[in-house]
């Protein structure tokens, strides 16, 4: 039986949170977590009594449960102060402890800037609706949860994740039209074989759509989508690849956990039963028509971008190689007002949209383009958090008016090096 992670909840005491925090309670004191739990008593609210100080000092992890309840002079969404202030206090406690740390939940309208000092520490603190906890659609927070007791499990003494991404290879495709394809080819290194194979040899992965443009389609009806109809209809793909250098190469069996409108969990499972320090690699693809924007035109609003995200979501990454490519205009790769605003990347520690926004601006290499592709392309090792690469496409107006003088030529006759555009 594995050592339990004592967990200190610090959460709010309001009515209106009752039902959520209960739901929450409930998730983090199923047995498969192996967490203790403990929490305040509504009494202990407030000022610091000396028995939460207690619950934090006997605690491995502080978890704090942000929900909204004020609004500053700013408009901005606040959590109630008792539990920053537990937090926050939680987190100078742990400072100089390896194997203990402040982590929690944060409900989205709450900005992780404004929490202060306990997201400072760069760990993950996902956001949650409350209408998706309490109706059960808790894929994401369970897989946060099994990822938080291999990082701390065993009475503070930690254990290492079973699997850590050794590479990854992010290539997303980006046509004039919107259709997105999404590449993804990923070696794991494995540690803790025994754990995989009990829990049912496989690995986590998620997709999501980088906008509000589309919804995903039923996930067994993107499975059984052929590859050949990638361009037209939305299509998912896994296969093995190779453990370590041997080729192996085969479809491989793919689970739905769960999926909302623009997000899906699912399981790869492996082909033979891993091994300890064992090197497997796959790859998955999918894809998704009028899920970017074509002009700048069809956005609401100046600041607003199209974007696409790699997030570590099994630790820092050894390899990460993040390629974008835009598709080009002829046969000869004339690209007319591609973009009103360059590619450029956001990094940050916390894989949220609020800690993204707040990073600053970087450049992106542009690599040289191939026949149909303009290509941006960022190599990083041990990258963790997440980057999101952002652009905004040329204006429609121009893109017709250099699409036509190239047609026609410098003297009014037709080019042939320029055929006309032609749908994906």
């Amino acid at each position: 039986m594995p050592d339990k992670l004592r967990v200190f909840v610090s959460h709010s005491f309001e009515d209106c949170d009752r039902e959520f925090v209960d739901q929450v309670l409930a998730l983090l004191k199923q047995r498969r977590f192996h967490f203790d739990v403990r929490t305040a008593l509504p009494a202990e609210g407030g000022p610091f009594p000396e028995k939460i100080e207690g619950q934090i000092d006997w605690a491995d992890i502080t978890f704090g449960v942000f929900t909204k309840k004020f609004a500053d002079e700013a408009g901005h969404a606040v959590p109630p102060p008792y539990v920053i202030s537990e937090c926050s206090y939680a987190l100078g406690r742990y400072k100089d402890v390896e194997r203990k740390a402040v982590h929690g939940i944060v409900e989205r309208g709450i900005n992780h800037a404004h929490l202060g000092l306990p997201t400072g520490n760069g760990a993950e603190f996902p956001t949650f609706t409350r209408e998706q906890v309490i109706n059960g659609e808790t894929a994401l927070l369970e897989h946060y949860l099994t990822d938080l007791y291999h990082r701390y499990g065993g009475q503070g003494q930690g254990r290492p994740h079973p699997y850590r991404q050794r590479y990854l290879k992010k290539t997303v495709e980006i046509y004039r039209t919107g259709l997105g394809v999404f590449k993804n080819t990923v070696t794991m290194a494995v540690s803790d074989a025994d754990f995989i194979r009990k829990r049912g040899n496989y690995f986590d992965h998620s997709i999501w759509l980088p906008s509000d443009c589309a919804v995903f389609p039923p996930f067994q009806r993107m499975l059984e989508t052929p590859i050949s109809q990638r361009l037209q209809n939305p299509m998912f793909y896994c296969r093995f690849i190779k453990l370590g250098k041997v080729a192996m190469e085969e479809p491989l069996k793919v689970e739905s956990v769960s999926q909302r409108d623009r997000h899906i969990a699912f399981r790869v499972y492996m082909p033979l039963n891993v091994k300890s320090n064992d090197l497997v690699t796959y790859n998955y693809a999918w894809s998704m028509p009028a899920v970017f924007r074509s002009f700048e035109e069809e956005f609401s609003g100046e600041e607003d971008y199209d974007q696409v995200a790699l997030r570590t979501n099994h630790g820092a990454i050894r390899d990460a190689v993040f390629r974008l490519k835009f598709e080009r205009e002829g046969q000869h790769a004339y690209s007319p007002g591609l973009f009103s605003k360059a590619p450029f990347a956001l990094y940050s520690l916390r894989p949220t949209e609020d800690a993204l926004a707040a990073a600053d601006p970087e450049e992106v290499t542009r690599v040289e383009p191939e026949s149909t592709w303009e290509i941006y392309e960022i190599r990083q090792r041990d990258l963790d958090g997440a980057v999101s690469i952002r652009w905004r496409p040329g204006s429609k107006g121009r893109f017709e008016r250099e699409l036509g003088t190239a047609r026609k030529g410098p003297g009014g006759e037709e080019a042939r090096a320029v055929p006309k555009i032609k749908e994906a």
